[in-house]
């Protein structure tokens, strides 16, 4: 009987896990490996160009006779979750479209308010309080008849000695008042003075006086956006009734805005407060949306994996959120075994740090109070915030529909028959995260059999680089991992203000040790090439080779987190792990041969002293005693792959157990 083993891909880059098993399962009678991928952009059905002749086996003989049934089913539920988005994705928009309106036109006018006060107070004008008066003074008749009858006499008053005498004996009065003024400049200047001391408390009554002007801009952004999408929607088809729903709901504001315009300042406060929660409550994914949306990916998967009826399902991830849940979800109801072969290192404060300042991933709402008194698992006290996993709609979605996690923060959680891990780093690692030690299996890294020939031949390869990049023999070779761009998460407590100041410092730092040391910049596959070629100086190359062809024949290697780190380490390389983004995860932290900085400056020590005589040969000793602990390189990583997974073909209708034993329960994180 023929055993069918499924890799299930989801990412482009997990491609190379596909010639890995195959190669591994090659000598093996009986079974056929398969790859499937879902939710890759560009797959173009690439798991039916592997596999063209299964279709035939797959169980699609009523295929046509389904289809009948099957399509107008397949259009209802995208109706139903475009009904269900439509108001989701405008009210999205309406927010960014009200945060650019308040960045981009209220702070402006705050600032150049709060300017012209500062100049009023600060050169105040000593008539300017008369000028009124005399202004509406000169507008009365009374004044202009007056004038006139009284000009005759003024004339003939400045022509005699009166007007001299009149001007003399007025004198002390006008120095009195040049005084004054003076004072009042003088009192001004001071009050100017005060707040620049104090500061609060004159924003604060700036922000007084400008609230009734940023209450009425909020509402006209609305309207505005509303009156936009209503003309869009009329231009494409002016009967349809989602323009009518528009053109109806903007009248709706129109009238709400007016109302709450003749409202006093302090209700207009509140209703804004209770305005603005209810949009950003509005903004999280229906219920019926995430069901809808978990339902369509899971007749996808029926389609495209489960129809093969696999014997054995390879996932290179078990993650509570995405695709590969789905898949562990349905393996698990249908009885069938699947074991994992990790692509990451495990993390529970990664979703953390990026979900921290999301609302809907807090737990303090009513439904996040609910989900921690029936399903604790799903909460996580992070830096004092209890957050959740998912969002409060899908994860009472995956437990109506019967998904079950053990622990959705703990990446690889769940009832897979077992985990194969690179080390026994990693194994002490998943152990600290509770994991059951049965799960575990130490069988290498998919990649470290090309690693260890590339080593064997580390000469030939070394002396092929510095011909291709006219690099110096006797210099030490550095290749350096360069960090992707993570600045479009939350940016609290980066070093840097923007990606492109992070590379301008790097390789500034890069040029400045090419005088010692020849250096290569690999790109990370999510950075095009073009993008750091403008930062790439005369010394400092950006190679063209993947990584894996050039770490093991260099002498040091620069990373940021990345969990490349550990082929370094298992190659005995001395590794400088540079936390730019500073997320401080600790993943290789127990190293002996990796040095871990946080700064700029640190990291320019680091290596001006990693460049010094004998410094490599003591640091690359200490990575050999460490080595063995960070991977498996004598290239025997298939087979121990096929073993493992010859062992691991389970007859369909067993069980597994969970990963993690009941009532295990992470603690605080910070």
């Amino acid at each position: 009987m023929t055993t069918t083993i499924i890799i299930f891909l989801n990412a482009a880059h997990q491609r190379r896990y596909v010639d890995v098993v195959t190669s591994a399962m090659a000598g093996v009678p009986d079974v056929r490996v398969r790859a499937v991928e879902v939710g890759i952009d560009d797959a173009s059905e690439a798991d039916d160009v592997i596999d063209a002749e299964a279709d035939e086996t797959a169980g699609w003989k009523y295929k046509a006779a389904l289809a009948a049934i099957r399509k107008p089913a397949w259009l209802a539920a995208k109706f139903v979750g475009a009904v269900f988005y439509l108001p989701y994705a405008g009210i999205m928009k309406l927010t960014e479209l009200y945060r650019r309106h308040v960045q981009g036109r209220l702070y402006p006018l705050a600032r150049s308010a709060a300017r012209r006060l500062r100049q009023a107070a600060t050169f105040p004008a000593p008539r300017i309080s008369r000028r009124p008066v005399r202004l509406r003074l000169t507008q009365t008749a009374f004044y202009t008849s007056l004038r006139d009858r009284t000009r005759p006499a003024r004339q003939r008053l400045r022509q005699t000695a009166a007007y001299a005498e009149l001007r003399d004996r007025t004198r002390p009065a006008r120095e009195r008042w040049r005084q004054a003024a003076y004072v009042t400049r003088l009192r001004a200047r001071a009050g100017s003075l005060r707040r620049r001391v104090n500061p609060l408390g004159y924003y604060s009554g700036l922000l007084e006086r400008t609230r009734p002007a940023r209450q009425r801009l909020r509402y006209t952004t609305v309207v505005s956006g509303l009156r936009q999408r209503a003309q869009a929607a009329r231009r494409l088809n002016p009967a349809a009734p989602l323009s009518r729903l528009y053109c109806r709901t903007r009248a709706a504001y129109v009238s709400a805005a007016a109302i709450v315009r003749r409202l006093p300042a302090r209700s207009r406060t509140w209703a804004s407060g209770q305005v603005t929660r209810a949009l950003r409550n509005l903004r999280q994914p229906s219920f019926l949306y995430a069901l809808s949306s978990e339902y369509h990916w899971q007749r996808n998967l029926d389609k495209r994996l489960f129809a093969r009826k696999p014997d054995l399902i390879v996932l290179l991830e078990d993650n509570a959120e995405g695709l590969t849940g789905l898949v562990s979800h349905g393996a698990r109801k249908r009885r069938i075994p699947y074991v994992i072969l990790p692509d990451y290192i495990p993390n529970p404060a990664e979703p953390a740090r990026y979900y921290f300042n999301n609302p809907h991933h807090s737990a303090a709402t009513p439904a996040g109070r609910l989900i921690r008194y029936l399903a604790p698992q799903w909460v996580l006290d992070y830096d004092g915030k209890e957050l959740l996993r998912l969002p409060g709609s899908a994860i009472v979605s995956r437990w109506i529909r019967g998904q079950r996690c053990p622990q959705p923060w703990i990446l690889n959680s769940g009832y897979c028959s077992a985990i194969l891990l690179e080390s026994q780093s990693s194994q002490k690692h998943y152990e600290d995260l509770g994991f059951r030690p049965e799960k575990l299996k130490v069988v290498g890294g998919a990649i470290e059999d090309q690693l260890h020939a590339i080593s064997l031949e580390r000469e030939e390869r070394r002396a092929e680089l510095m011909d291709k990049y006219r690099l110096d023999g006797d210099k030490p070779l550095i290749v350096c991992g360069f960090p992707p761009d993570q600045y479009s998460a939350a940016t609290e407590g980066f070093e840097f203000n923007s990606y492109d100041e992070l590379c301008r410092n790097w390789f500034a730092v890069l040029e400045a040790v090419s005088d010692r040391a020849n250096v290569l910049v690999v790109r990370h596959p999510r950075t095009p090439e073009i993008e750091l070629r403008r930062y790439a100086q005369e010394r400092v190359h950006i190679a063209s080779e993947p990584l894996d062809a050039i770490l093991p024949v260099s002498d040091l290697y620069l990373a940021c987190i990345s969990t490349t780190i550990r082929w370094a380490l298992a190659l005995a390389i001395p590794v400088i792990n540079y936390d730019t983004y500073r997320y401080d995860y600790g993943d290789f932290s127990a190293a002996r041969g990796c040095t871990e900085v946080t700064g700029i400056d640190a990291f320019r020590k680091e290596i001006e002293t990693l460049l010094e005589p004998g410094e490599f040969d003591r640091m690359r000793s200490i990575a050999e005693e460490d080595a063995g602990r960070w991977g498996l390189m004598d290239g025997k990583f298939q087979d121990r792959l096929r073993a493992a997974l010859i062992e691991l073909r389970e007859p369909r209708g067993r069980r597994s157990k969970s990963t993690h034993r009941q009532g295990y329960r992470l603690p605080r994180m910070s």
